[in-house]
């Protein structure tokens, strides 16, 4: 599957706004994205060190049914500050 940066800053975002509030669900949908695109960036921002690991559960699909998101991470409170800033 194809890395989609601005759906990275999306999960971070997300995360972000919820921070504290946590374990959470990610939504179903995120913008125009699949729940397969969804699932598979959620893996790339921990593997990335972006966010803590959470919980999954697997479905009839393959792919995890939902996600409890983990808190951000110093890289990832660190990589929405170089976004929001163009660096």
């Amino acid at each position: 599957m194809r890395l989609i940066n601005s759906l990275l800053y999306d999960i971070l975002v997300f995360i972000e706004g919820h921070e504290g509030r946590g374990p959470y669900k990610m939504p179903e949908k995120l913008g125009d994205y699949t729940i397969e695109q969804v699932n598979y960036h959620i893996r790339m921002c921990e593997k990335a060190g972006f966010i803590e690991p959470g919980r999954s559960k697997i479905g009839l699909t393959g792919y995890p049914s939902y996600f409890e998101l983990g808190e951000l991470t110093w890289e990832g409170h660190q990589e929405i500050h170089r976004r929001r800033n163009g660096k």
